[in-house]
């Protein structure tokens, strides 16, 4: 039986095509989809330690982030004019909760909801989820950006000191820094006032 290298090859290429729409691609084996939140294990401080973006989650159901990801919200038209992904961030600002996986209405809380209110500076109203997976013994909130069997994720994880914290107050008013400020720092070195 003689074996051609072409033939050899479309096969070896199939298997690695049929094996990412399985599941069997990167990062498949370490991901837990059946986290099961309660307010309590979102309150805090979320970081993306690519690019340092924060969401805060407070007690009170509000939540605040430097960096929203702009690919969820080109389809709704609210982007600031000019707005530029690559160049610009995206502060937001509103309220949060907990809920099951779209089609899993009796599944675990998996699922944070940000009902945006504030964008840049601007009131607006939206809502874009964000996914709650066990990685490596730690949960983690995942924004997916298009399919997320592509694996084209923006990936949080709880920050547990040093963390910097976000007020909606200093997002509208220094949005050019998307209202970051390390902890400690006053608010007043952002030209803004936390009085709430």
């Amino acid at each position: 039986m003689k074996i051609n290298c072409g033939t050899l090859l479309v096969a070896a290429v199939a298997l690695v095509v049929a094996a990412g729409c399985f599941g069997a691609g990167p990062d498949s084996s370490s991901r837990q989809t059946d986290i099961d939140l309660k307010a309590a294990d979102v309150v805090g401080v979320w970081q993306n330690d690519k690019d340092g973006s924060v969401l805060q989650f407070d007690e009170n159901g509000s939540f605040a982030a430097t960096n929203l990801p702009y690919q969820k919200f080109i389809e709704f038209g609210v982007l600031p004019d000019g707005f530029d992904g690559k160049r610009d961030k995206l502060p937001g600002s509103g309220r949060w909760s907990t809920d099951t996986a779209l089609g899993y209405p009796e599944g675990p809380q998996s699922v944070v909801n940000l009902r945006v209110r504030v964008l840049a500076g601007r009131s607006t109203a939206g809502s874009i989820p964000v996914e709650a997976e066990g990685r490596d013994g730690e949960t983690v909130l995942v924004f997916y950006v298009g399919d997320p069997d592509l694996n084209n994720r923006i990936l949080y994880r709880r920050c547990l000191q040093g963390c910097p914290t976000v007020t909606p107050k200093s997002q509208e008013a220094s949005s050019g820094i998307g209202g970051l400020r390390p902890a400690g720092l006053p608010a007043e070195s952002l030209g803004t006032a936390d009085t709430d």
